[in-house]
């Protein structure tokens, strides 16, 4: 019974960690603000703390990512609500501020994204043709 306990107090951890990496993962991104009235920063990792908006559309990068109301760790707590810790963020003016994981990714879905890259120009009789499970990905041949 104790291995079991053991087991799953291991599967346990290794799942927190694999959702602290997946929020992990925007950190050092870069995000615009462009619907400024949607999107409420704050001045600490609280809901309760003073929050802010922005006066005008403006660029910030992810710092990292901060458990709420300063908690050392917050993997069990991202378990139960993934939307509970707050990125760090700091914006091109020079301010820094949190912003509720919840507002992130609403405002990361709203972001452009990249262009896919033209098809390489054919040589002589090449042809090339879209790879399907990769995407701006060409296979090409000569004829």
């Amino acid at each position: 019974m104790k291995r079991f306990v053991l087991l799953f107090v291991l599967c346990l951890i290794s799942t927190s960690c694999a959702w602290t990496y997946r929020l992990n993962s925007s950190v050092g991104e870069r995000y615009m603000v462009k619907d400024i009235g949607s999107v409420i920063f704050y001045d600490e990792p609280s809901l309760k703390s003073p929050s802010f908006s922005l006066q005008k559309p403006e660029m910030f990068t992810v710092i990292g990512l901060v458990c709420p109301e300063g908690k050392f760790s917050c993997n069990m707590q991202v378990l139960k609500d993934p939307y509970a810790p707050f990125f760090k963020i700091r914006f091109d003016s020079g301010k820094e501020g949190y912003i509720n994981s919840k507002d992130f990714y609403i405002l990361e879905k709203s972001q452009p994204r990249p262009a896919l890259p033209p098809p390489p120009a054919p040589k002589d009789s090449m042809i090339c043709d879209p790879i399907p499970y990769k995407k701006g990905s060409f296979r090409c041949r000569m004829e």
